[in-house]
């Protein structure tokens, strides 16, 4: 494994905790349970988020080791949205480069992943099978991702 992997932050590691709920599901949901927090309205779905949470994602956002790329890898079986203001917000410059993997034979809508990964200097692929595992993903991956742009 090489030694720039060491600096790949886990999101699960931030300060700070968030939530992914539907409109409905925040409907129902206490006034003062919601007060502290940022909201962010999908669609479909509102992230909510402590605020120490988004300061942390914000605190990594243009910060990059020598000889580093940012990369977010979206590991999915499909995406009801391609999340563009999320994307205009936190990555407007596209600094950070979007990689998605869309898992199974069933998946077949995937216009939503292709989409954000090219247009945030990406690339998607499809791995239908663990078959397509090596060569897919551990290949092809590294080969874009070392690509200069």
């Amino acid at each position: 494994m090489s030694l720039w992997w060491r600096h790949v932050p886990l999101f699960s590691q931030l300060p700070g905790h968030y939530e992914l709920n539907t409109r409905e599901e925040m409907a129902l949901m206490e006034r003062n349970n919601t007060e502290d927090r940022v909201h962010i309205v999908f669609p479909e779905h509102v992230l909510s988020a402590e605020l120490q949470y988004i300061e942390a994602i914000n605190s990594l956002n243009g910060r990059s080791h020598q000889g580093c790329e940012n990369v977010i890898m979206l590991i999915t079986d499909g995406a009801p949205n391609v999340y563009k203001e999320i994307f205009d917000l936190y990555n407007k410059d596209k600094k950070v480069r979007f990689f998605s993997f869309l898992i199974g034979e069933e998946a077949i809508d995937f216009e939503q992943v292709k989409t954000m990964a090219c247009t945030n200097r990406g690339y998607m692929v499809h791995v239908q099978n663990m078959a397509d595992v090596e060569d897919k993903v551990q290949v092809n991956m590294f080969e874009i991702l070392f690509l200069s742009i």
